[in-house]
């Protein structure tokens, strides 16, 4: 009778464990899932932004640039004019291209600044530590230039965001005494872009060939950056970009 006891505690213990790892599974699948459309969102919106802005680019240059030409040639057209009607025409012409011209240049510089009402990288950066950081009692810091993020292209922002989600993942996984997270994204004395990630806890434990800090070197190499690791009093990641 013990034995039977002993057996059919076991199994529920088993399947008990069974249960918690089942939704510790499932648990990460879907904070994989969230991070995949994370990073698909980021995609499409960085894409369509640098979309803009090539819009914006080719309409000041090509259309602006004509319209200009043709005002330019109508003023000269009329001063060489001798009939006073034509030349009442041509300079009533003129000022109609002028107004076009005005209103073109006026939407391109609308595509240009779009990107200041809200700046796209930075909001992927508070949504990463929304979803890997979600404990209220630590301090999150976070400075992104948006001037600097504006310059970055798609494959660097979405290389930055996912350095951001290693250390992120690893400061939460091996973080100890954590109670602040810092993120800056600014500009260094030489005009290069810096980001820079880390926390004030004592998670580093000293091995630089770890696989987190592989992948994030694997990833730096692949921005053709540099990355200085600093681990006193905490542990920072300097990444800087080719200027």
């Amino acid at each position: 009778m013990i034995t039977v006891l002993l057996v059919a505690s076991c199994l529920s213990i088993g399947v008990l464990l069974l249960r918690r790892e089942r939704l510790r599974t499932a648990e990460k699948i879907k904070s994989l899932e969230h991070l995949n459309q994370l990073y698909v969102q980021a995609a499409k919106q960085l894409s369509a932004y640098e979309t803009r802005t090539e819009i914006g680019q080719k309409l000041h240059d090509d259309l602006s640039s004509t319209l200009a030409g043709i005002v330019q040639n109508m003023e000269v057209l009329q001063k060489q004019t001798l009939d006073e009607e034509l030349r009442k025409k041509i300079h009533f012409l003129s000022q109609e291209a002028e107004k076009v011209y005005d209103k073109v240049r006026g939407k391109s510089h609308e595509l240009f600044i779009h990107h200041s009402e809200y700046d796209l990288f930075e909001d992927n950066v508070y949504r990463l530590v929304d979803l890997l950081c979600p404990d209220s009692s630590i301090h999150k810091e976070i400075e992104i230039e948006r001037e600097i993020a504006s310059q970055l292209d798609l494959s660097q922002r979405i290389e930055l965001l996912r350095i951001l989600q290693e250390v992120l993942t690893n400061t939460m996984k091996h973080g100890k005494d954590v109670s602040e997270i810092f993120i800056f994204l600014y500009e260094n004395e030489l005009g290069a872009p810096v980001f820079q990630v880390g926390d004030n806890g004592s998670s580093f434990n000293g091995n630089s060939d770890g696989i987190g800090i592989r992948s994030i070197r694997k990833r730096v190499a692949q921005l053709e950056g540099q990355l200085q690791l600093e681990t006193k009093g905490g542990v920072a990641y300097t990444i800087t970009l080719p200027s």
